[in-house]
């Protein structure tokens, strides 16, 4: 054996021909060539989940690349299908805000995490970001000299409809009649900024066709009519195949709990797919609002409430407001929501809401109320905290806007009419108000007005 080796070292030097370099550490070439990501929209490189059959803790991920010139820094992410992996955090040669300036050409990250391990094994490498073009990518040891695989690797293509496909099959709409339905599991990893997207055909004879992403529950997202690929008017015209969706942070949140609802009218849904995208930063909450629940309730028949504790209401007071996002359940011709306190009694304000009709009902096409609250909705909160429940309503919402503090100004003097301060039904304060409705407040008198 010894002698046979021998004699192929002799011979190649004869030919003047150099040998692989072979590595002493175990590394492994898994990809070597030219791919340019631009941007977070492009698809990604793929490398196979087979070349990731070994993989073990401990084992580096080294990537080779150059920054191209669009801009003045790189990203990369490191992900196995749509989810980005935990060693993605601890990558090598990345400025303080993760990013990589444009003369770095490699970064490394060590494999730790159970599920990255397994995520690789399973469904392979991706590699997301912006402004690089990878160039190698190496498995174990530290990275250098690695062993050249004996054929070039070739990213992995896409296949339709993708390998982030998280439902496929071919569902009719008909009129809004056939949903395609996607359990909360699924998504349990998704953030805000992910891209979902949605392979679409338009039925045969049909001028246009029409879809809306809601969660399980019926609560439209936010993301719904905002698809690249959907026409002015919201439509899918004929000879579209895909649209594609960026998550807001609460349509994460709300496919989180309960999953994806895809509804349409004359077309067919071939494929739903969930990508890695940047995430997105929450909005700053404004000033004087505070939260005090988020997530998705179908109050159904009165059987189920959005109820909070008393404590969060310790330092409410009369004139601040209650302002719930709640909207009509489908295919229900009203929808009746109630504010009550945690003993189930009603709220005095509870029907004096914008957006509430004489009858209770939540008016055509509208999505939130707010309550003004009176000294008696503030006394029952306080001790008994609130229960928001109602008839075919979903809860999506809930924020306490709270009014300035009262000075002494504001104290009511016997004999003297204390000053009104008016607020629009968003809770601002105005100080010329006319020709609508407002909120009058006169010291700790809270109406509705119209002026």
């Amino acid at each position: 054996m010894l002698k046979q080796l021998l004699a192929g070292f002799m011979a190649a030097v004869a030919m003047n021909v150099s040998l692989p370099a072979q590595a002493t550490d175990g590394a492994k070439t898994v990809f070597d060539g030219e791919y340019e990501i631009a941007t977070y929209n492009s698809t990604p490189l793929k490398v196979a989940a087979d070349q990731f059959s070994g993989v073990a803790s401990g084992d580096k991920l080294t990537v080779y690349f150059t920054v191209g010139s669009a801009q003045n820094y790189g990203t990369i992410d490191l992900c196995y299908g749509a989810t980005k992996m935990a060693c993605s955090k601890t990558k090598t040669n990345t400025r303080p805000d993760g990013n990589f300036a444009t003369d770095v050409t490699e970064t490394s990250a060590t494999l730790s995490e159970t599920a990255d391990i397994d995520g690789l094994k399973a469904k392979g490498l991706q590699i997301k970001g912006r402004n690089v073009t990878i160039s190698r990518i190496v498995l174990g040891g530290d990275g250098d000299n690695p062993e050249p695989p004996v054929d070039p690797v070739d990213p992995v293509e896409p296949v339709d409809p993708v390998e982030d496909a998280v439902w496929t099959g071919s569902i009719s709409t008909g009129k809004w009649a056939e949903d395609v339905v996607i359990d909360a599991e699924t998504f349990a990893d998704v953030a805000g900024g992910y891209y979902l997207t949605v392979f679409v055909q338009v039925e045969a004879g049909a001028k246009y066709g029409n879809i809306e992403l809601c969660d399980v529950a019926y609560t439209t997202l936010a993301c719904d009519r905002t698809a690249t690929g959907l026409d002015s008017y919201g439509c899918i015209q004929p000879g579209t195949e895909k649209l594609v969706y960026r998550l807001t942070n609460g349509d994460a949140e709300l496919l989180r709990a309960n999953g994806l609802r895809v509804k349409g009218a004359d077309i067919t849904v071939t494929a739903v797919c969930l990508s890695y995208g940047e995430p997105v930063e929450d909005e700053p909450q404004p000033e004087g609002q505070v939260l005090l629940w988020n997530g998705s309730v179908n109050c159904g028949k009165w059987a189920n409430s959005v109820d909070i504790d008393a404590s969060r209401f310790a330092d409410v007071k009369a004139g601040d407001m209650l302002m719930v996002n709640v909207s009509k359940n489908s295919g229900k011709s009203y929808c009746q929501p109630e504010a009550r306190d945690g003993s189930d009694t009603k709220l005095p304000c509870s029907d004096l809401g914008d957006n509430i009709e004489a009858d209770g009902h939540l008016a055509a096409g509208a999505a939130s109320v707010n309550y003004t609250l009176g000294d008696t909705d503030v006394e029952m909160l306080k001790n008994n905290g609130l229960k928001y429940t109602g008839f075919a309503c979903t809860v999506t919402r809930i924020v306490l806007q709270q009014s300035k503090g009262t000075s002494s100004v504001d104290e009511e003097v016997p004999g003297v009419q204390p000053a009104a301060t008016y607020y629009n039904l968003q809770g601002m304060e105005v100080k010329n108000p006319s020709n609508g409705i407002f909120i009058e407040r006169r010291g700790m008198e809270v109406r509705k007005v119209r002026l």
